[in-house]
């Protein structure tokens, strides 16, 4: 699942980015659009949406939620994308 929010063109830029590298792995992520009126509503929305998914995925495949390694390699993709910007 990759959240997007047509707003911030830069997270814009980042989601898109994530996308693609989800399906060079061979992953047809979800797109979720942000929803809030202001950007308290979108961050809220984002964190509950984000944190419940990922609690939710890793207990049905019986996943520790807090090994990062993935994290950190998409956190260095998208410290490039902004970078090439």
């Amino acid at each position: 699942m990759v959240i997007m929010d047509e707003s911030l063109v830069d997270v814009t830029n980042i989601a898109r980015t994530t996308v693609q590298v989800l399906k060079s792995k061979g992953v047809d992520p979800m797109v979720v659009s942000v929803k809030g009126d202001s950007i308290f509503e979108r961050n809220i929305y984002v964190l509950m949406v984000g944190n419940y998914t990922s609690l939710y995925i890793a207990s049905i495949c019986g996943v520790d939620p807090c090994n990062v390694d993935a994290i950190v390699d998409l956190k260095n993709r998208m410290k490039m994308e902004l970078e090439n910007n």
